[in-house]
């Protein structure tokens, strides 16, 4: 039955929310993928729009590059080979700027960075060559960063920023406005490689910018071009461009007018994203991306720019028809209609259900009102008639439906069954309360059986009454466990009510003073004061306690027959509810003998001071804990901590390194048992940490002794960092290369044999290579030992770059290198020495200004079988290589299997 009458407008919502949740939704789901198929098409068009001007502005970039280059070219061929080279170079400037009218102007500048010839597109230009109107321009950022730039081809070529600057290429008397103009500048090389000149194209800035004015009307808005700083080169609006040059307009940025997107886009590349609704697309324009571009052309670029385009939210939301809301709207009234006539028969229905059972709630709240008690009324054959909500959660997992109408005896195994009959037999034959425990599935249950009598007074049913008592036995046991564990602890344990009178010790105490428990029981605890501390200190115990706070600390007392008992205490305020002190419980470790010995420690450590402090070595002793008692100068000067701040630190904490420290801390347990540990009495070397973090080896050498019941380590500590560095080189001197630094000819041999032998032991394939350079001697004899060796250390280093860390490299002798390639069968193997053959031929040496050809051949094997050695691998590895060398060199020759 429902716990509450609901009206019939409660129904009408239950049922028509959902439906009309329903129908929503799905007109949700269908504008969506309206919207998403909308934003598809928009983020493809987009893309090929944006993508379509990237490669329209690189092709650009390569015809100009090509354009400086080829007249560079043309310009050093006339200063060479011409014989009125002035004239000519005029002349062919003037027929280029007549061709190439995109060009504002045209000049070669001599290696000074004089204006030797200008030419310009416009009709009066073409007279600005008179030498009254050349012009230095050696000051200009054009020339100095072209000239500066590093040459890495016979063909350099410069690219600017853009920039607004007012076109020379005018006569002087006739003033021009700002517009923008991009340098192309490459270098005129002599005969010799010198710089005899530059040569400057300064391009129009308005060709690449009107190509993309030119696109405004294709598409949902023309594409915009920004620089690498974020600002407009071709901006929403005329105003917002040029802001890093013109003054005024230094905000506007991409950030000012979409904020948000540019940090997606700074990175560069090309992409696409939404952004505040909006969908924004990019793509970078650089040279590196430069189609049709003469191969050996270096070209250096000032900026990258970025063409990017915005599609809005309100272009970008799919326009819904009036058809589809009107189809939506009319379902839904639909819906309403039906939701409320099932909403007015429900209610009726409710409501004669609520007089139905109102009755039989009555009577079950009686039954209910307990909520730790189970109640089960019970036929005199078991049978269960009727059970209260606490019984029907409790044994709801036996059965399905509820508990009336089951028996009793199916609640258990088949003896538990039988006693309970048994009980229920007593109770109704004595007419008396029956009162038993029954222990289950972990449960303790507290039962009582109640005879229910009829107008005849015989025993008609039975009530049975069960409470779960299990929380209460258990805090019971737990008491009972705490309060054996307080008697048999070993710690002194003294409680005190609020005013300071002793309420209870246990026998830890009466053993370690001498008073008995009535001797201690109402005394205060002044009864053990020893005398040696002072009012103050007392006082500043109980102002710690008053502010309800722990006070820990070391306290002397005197026990019953005079002894002293220092003591470690911990003493805590117990507080009740309300916040106020209780009692006092005071728990106390007797210290004494810690005390004592620490006291002959100290003793003891001045005489054996003066003998360590001669000594150039550390020398520490700690206890069986770890902890430092002992610390000379020589120490100090090895790890840089002073005596003072070692003293009583784990010495292992301190200054071991990674699992040293672990390690350590898992042996001292047993050292301060026996003594012995894997480190006592033998030389050991250590990595250890000096107090500024830099870490270090050391040569420890220690042993144990015991004295007042506990053992003590003593060692000696050596920095041997010298003698390690002098063996890692004798190591390096005896397995290193020393021309090429690689593995030289006899540890390669001994780790190849390794290698070899793992590759037996777990099946898996090893291949060799052997390679040398070509023409070697001929690269000695024409440019002397130091090209070859120059040769053979490029060499080295192009073989470590394409192999891996795996792979074993060394050099066999002379121009002549080997390689063993773990895990790698044949084909992977012939395309390591390809790619490595290729990778060589690639270097690009020159020594002394000259040029160096360097090719290599090489051979290659995969071991056969389990038998394979290493020296019949080498010899297959080297016939291939061999055959390489007949069959015209620059190649790779596989060893067949």
């Amino acid at each position: 039955m429902p716990s509450k009458m609901r009206s019939p407008l409660q129904y009408f919502v239950l049922l028509f929310l959902p439906l009309a949740l329903v129908v929503l939704g799905g007109a949700f789901v269908y504008w969506s993928q309206e919207a998403t198929a909308r934003l598809a098409v928009l983020q493809s068009r987009e893309m090929a729009r944006v993508v379509r001007e990237v490669q329209t502005l690189e092709m650009a970039y390569a015809t100009r590059t090509a354009d400086v280059a080829f007249l560079a070219e043309r310009i050093g061929a006339e200063l060479e080979h011409g014989r009125n080279p002035a004239k000519n170079i005029d002349e062919l400037l003037q027929a280029f700027a007549t061709v190439k009218g995109d060009y504002l102007a045209v000049r070669y500048l001599d290696a000074k960075g004089m204006e030797a010839a200008r030419q310009g597109h416009t009709p009066e230009a073409l007279a600005c060559s008179l030498l009254s109107r050349l012009k230095d321009r050696s000051g200009q950022p054009a020339f100095r960063k072209a000239m500066t730039t590093p040459a890495k081809s016979e063909l350099l070529v410069h690219i600017s920023r853009m920039e607004l600057a007012q076109p020379d290429s005018r006569p002087d008397s006739q003033p021009a406005a700002m517009q923008p103009v991009l340098h192309f500048s490459s270098p005129v090389r002599s005969r010799g490689g010198d710089c005899a000149g530059l040569v400057v194209l300064s391009l129009d800035g308005n060709v690449p910018l009107d190509r993309l004015r030119q696109a405004e009307g294709a598409s949902l808005g023309r594409p915009l071009l920004v620089n690498q700083q974020g600002y407009w080169l071709l901006g929403p609006s005329p105003g917002q461009e040029w802001g890093f040059l013109l003054p005024g307009r230094a905000g506007a940025t991409v950030e000012a007018v979409w904020p948000g997107a540019w940090e997606r886009m700074r990175g560069g590349g090309q992409g696409q994203f939404l952004h505040a609704g909006a969908l924004y697309s990019f793509g970078t324009v650089g040279t590196e991306h430069s189609r049709d571009l003469r191969a050996g052309i270096a070209v250096f670029s000032e900026e990258r720019w970025l063409v990017v385009s915005r599609v809005g939210p309100e272009q970008i939301r799919p326009q819904q028809g009036s058809v589809f809301f009107g189809m939506t709207g009319g379902l839904l009234a639909l819906l309403g209609v039906l939701s409320w006539t099932w909403a007015l028969a429900r209610a009726r229905r409710d409501q004669a259900l609520a007089e139905l059972h109102g009755s039989e709630e009555s009577a079950r709240a009686i039954l209910n009102a307990p909520q730790d008690a189970a109640f089960l009324l019970l036929g005199l054959d078991g049978r269960i008639h009727s059970a209260n909500c606490v019984a029907e959660e409790r044994f709801r997992g036996l059965f399905e439906g509820g508990l009336a109408g089951r028996s009793l005896w199916e609640l258990g195994s088949q003896d538990l069954a039988e006693q309970r009959s048994k009980l229920v037999e007593l109770c109704v034959r004595t007419g008396e309360a029956l009162r038993f425990d029954d222990e289950r599935q972990g449960l303790v249950l507290d039962n009582t059986l109640y005879p229910v009598r009829g107008a005849d007074g015989q025993t008609r049913q039975v009530v049975l009454f069960s409470r779960d008592v299990t929380a209460e036995r258990k805090a019971q046991e737990r008491l009972h466990t705490l309060s054996r564990a307080v008697e048999q602890s070993p710690a002194i344990i003294v409680i005190t009510n609020a005013r300071g009178e002793i309420g209870y010790v246990n026998p830890s105490f009466t053993q370690k003073y001498g008073y008995t428990l009535e001797e201690a029981l109402g005394q205060n605890p002044r009864l053990l004061k020893s005398g040696r501390h002072n009012a103050a200190f007392y006082h500043n115990i109980w102002r710690t306690l008053a502010e309800g706070r722990d006070w820990t600390g070391e306290i002397c007392n005197r026990a019953k027959d005079g002894r002293e008992v220092w003591e470690k205490a911990s003493i805590s305020p117990v507080l009740d509810d309300a916040g106020q002190v209780t009692h006092y419980v005071s728990v106390k470790e007797d210290v004494t003998e810690q005390r004592l010995a620490l006291q002959a420690l100290a003793e003891n450590e001045e005489k054996i001071r003066a003998m360590s402090e001669a000594s150039q070595d550390g020398m520490i002793m700690v206890d069986d804990e770890g902890r430092v008692v002992f610390w000379n100068r020589a120490a100090e000067k090895i790890f840089g901590y002073s005596r003072e701040e070692m003293q009583g630190k784990p010495l292992h904490r301190v200054v071991a390194v990674g699992d040293d420290a672990d390690r350590a801390a898992m042996a001292f347990p047993g050292f301060a048992q026996s003594g012995e540990g894997a480190a006592v009495g033998v030389v050991t070397e250590l990595l250890t940490r000096r107090k500024d973090g830099t870490t270090f080896p050391v040569e420890l050498s220690l042993g144990s002794f015991r004295c007042q019941g506990r053992w003590w380590a003593v060692g000696t500590v050596r920095d041997v960092t010298e003698r390690k560095r002098d063996e890692a080189l004798l190591v390096e001197l005896a397995t290193t290369d020393g021309l090429t630094g690689l593995n030289n000819r006899r540890y390669f041999w001994e780790r190849g044999r390794a290698e070899l032998g793992r590759a037996r032991r777990t099946g898996g394939a090893v291949s060799c290579l052997m390679f040398d350079v070509d023409h070697f001697k001929k690269v000695n004899d024409a440019h002397g030992h130091d090209a070859g060796d120059a040769v053979l250390r490029a060499l080295a280093r192009t073989a470590r770059d394409c192999l891996r860390d795996i792979d074993l490299l060394g050099r066999l002798g002379g121009e002549e290198f080997g390689a063993l390639l773990p895990e790698t069968g044949l084909e992977e193997a012939l395309l390591v020495a390809e790619r490595l053959r290729v990778a060589v031929a690639a270097m690009g040496l020159t020594h002394a200004g000259v040029p160096l050809v360097v090719t290599v051949s090489l051979g290659v094997a995969c071991a056969k079988d389990q038998g394979e050695t290493l020296e019949s691998l080498l010899k297959r590895a080297d016939d291939a290589l061999y055959e390489a060398k007949q069959n015209g060199r620059n190649r790779v020759v596989a060893s067949p299997l």
